[in-house]
């Protein structure tokens, strides 16, 4: 999956149990940038520093630095409002009942007194389906398999 501008739950450099897999350059209001990831999967391949290829059942989501446990300050904030948002991804290889999925949270998780809650699985994940325990908004870029596609904007309740 060769991305451009990323900000979304993928990978770029992914760190599980303190084991690093690599940095990815993604390009940010025209500037190349090196960004990183946290996630639970050591199976992530990263080629040329562009590409990143995650296996079944992986996730990563990107940083501002490289970091060796999750933190409520290391993921990056991008302002997407008036900008361009473009990636490239291959998804022939992803049959049915499977979905690879591109998508935007409002990362770290907080809980009802305003702070950063590390959730149940202590990764600061939320989204709209209340995984981990900490609800958040989304927007799901991309949900697919080599027969179908959508895009979803998802409300909280």
């Amino acid at each position: 999956m060769a991305t451009k501008i990323l900000s979304v739950i993928i990978a770029t450099y992914c760190v599980y149990g303190g084991i690093d897999i690599g940095p990815v350059v993604i390009k940010e209001d025209g500037q190349s940038m090196t960004r990183y990831a946290v996630g639970g999967s050591t199976n992530i391949k990263i080629q040329d520093q562009s590409m990143i290829i995650l296996p079944h059942n992986s996730g990563c989501q990107i940083a501002k630095s490289a970091a060796n446990s999750y933190a409520p300050d290391i993921f990056v904030d991008y302002k997407l409002r008036n900008k361009t948002f473009s990636f490239t991804a291959d998804i022939s290889t992803v049959g049915c009942s499977c979905n690879a999925a591109l998508y935007l949270v409002t990362m770290p998780g907080y809980s009802s007194d305003n702070q950063p809650n590390p959730g149940k699985d202590g990764d600061y994940y939320c989204d709209a389906n209340d995984v981990n325990g900490e609800w958040c908004w989304e927007m799901d870029i991309m949900e697919a398999n080599k027969y179908s596609i959508q895009i979803i904007v998802m409300q909280m309740m």
